[in-house]
């Protein structure tokens, strides 16, 4: 723990939170050193080792057990779109990546990619990751150059959730549940949404333009009370289930439009609307990786080191979520840096949360 947190936190924290931990006795009985912890330099030195890959693989496994919530105290308050996709049986897991800026000079890997909305290339490295939609707990991620696209690994993601995802939630049958993915246009590919189709995953993402122009396209009839909503349905020849591609204005007054590809069919195009809109929760955890914790200064300049850096960083996020939402805190990141600063004050004494803005109705004193 001493370790994750260490590693996790801004680099002008962790000199003073190393001190701090070689005056606790019981962190060095905890962490196996008698006489004191290890400086900074020699633990920077000690995680370019691959072996701790493992160790850290596994308790990322574990910790993503948590988004099963068994221990939690009541029932969590899920938005309108989230409680309607579940009450049809779809979880929801969200998928993107974010670039990890780095200097070449210091690291080897570093490769040109795109950091910003404005294109723009810069030298660093990628870290593709999908959460799930209740919690935006981890479930599976992967580091890559920043020149790499990535899109491939999406793949990868949806295979490793769907071998492990129905254990992580309680009170479902199995036969209820179908896995929802989210995403943006950076993992468009058309041989993949009908892949996802035949094989009974869902999803939602942007409509590219142009595309399905081969294929069978034919307009749905909607109320008038939708406004200016349209829906099409896509076929192609040996599918069986189509396509759906909702079109609609975003504001009233504006010449903006939602273009959503989807394969659900059974709910509004409002509730489709709304539950991609989830996918920002990936962006705000990104921005909480980038600017509350240390993902942006690794303090090891191997390929090795970075991947467990991303573990530790990664890991310390889901503790932070998981106490939080303990809490009765689901809007963890209005929360997050006090309990941060809890953890680095008395990491081993109960913490009182009497400062956290926990709801009336809550009684919790202690973690």
């Amino acid at each position: 723990m001493s370790g994750i947190v260490a590693q996790a936190l801004k680099s002008d924290s962790q000199r003073d939170f190393i001190d701090t931990l070689t005056k606790e006795d019981v962190w060095r009985a905890v962490c196996g050193f008698q006489k004191s912890l290890p400086d900074q330099s020699t633990f920077s030195r000690k995680w370019n080792n691959e072996t701790y890959l493992f160790a850290l693989e596994g308790a990322f496994t574990g910790l993503r057990q948590l988004v099963v919530m068994k221990q939690l105290p009541g029932e969590l308050k899920y938005s309108p779109p989230i409680l309607q996709a579940l009450q049809h049986g779809y979880i929801p897991f969200l998928t993107d990546g974010t670039h990890i800026s780095l200097s070449s000079k210091r690291f080897d890997f570093a490769s040109r990619g795109y950091a910003s909305k404005n294109k723009k290339r810069e030298f660093g490295a990628k870290l593709h990751l999908t959460t799930d939609g209740l919690l935006t707990m981890p479930v599976a991620f992967t580091a890559t150059e920043g020149k790499d696209n990535g899109s491939e690994l999406l793949d990868d993601h949806l295979t490793e959730i769907g071998e492990n995802w129905m254990s992580w939630f309680k009170n479902r049958q199995e036969n209820s549940l179908t896995l929802l993915s989210i995403f943006d246009k950076g993992y468009w590919n058309v041989k993949r949404f009908w892949r996802l189709t035949a094989a009974g995953t869902c999803f939602i993402c942007p409509k590219k333009k142009g595309a399905f122009k081969n294929d069978l396209v034919d307009q749905q009839p909607v109320s008038a009370s939708d406004g200016d909503l349209k829906e099409f349905y896509i076929r192609r020849a040996g599918t069986e289930k189509p396509l759906r591609w909702i079109s609609m204005k975003r504001k009233k007054d504006s010449t903006k439009h939602w273009e959503l590809l989807t394969n659900i069919l059974d709910l509004p195009a409002a509730t489709i609307i709304a539950l991609y809109k989830l996918r920002w929760k990936i962006e705000e955890f990104f921005k909480c990786l980038k600017h509350l914790l240390g993902l942006r200064r690794p303090l090891v300049e191997s390929w090795v080191g970075f991947v467990q850096h991303l573990y530790f960083n990664l890991l310390l996020m889901m503790l932070l979520i998981y106490m939080l939402t303990l809490l009765g805190l689901p809007k963890w990141q209005t929360n997050i840096l006090e309990l941060k600063r809890l953890l680095v004050k008395s990491p081993e004494q109960p913490w009182s949360f009497n400062t956290l803005r926990i709801p009336l109705g809550s009684r919790f004193d202690s973690l």
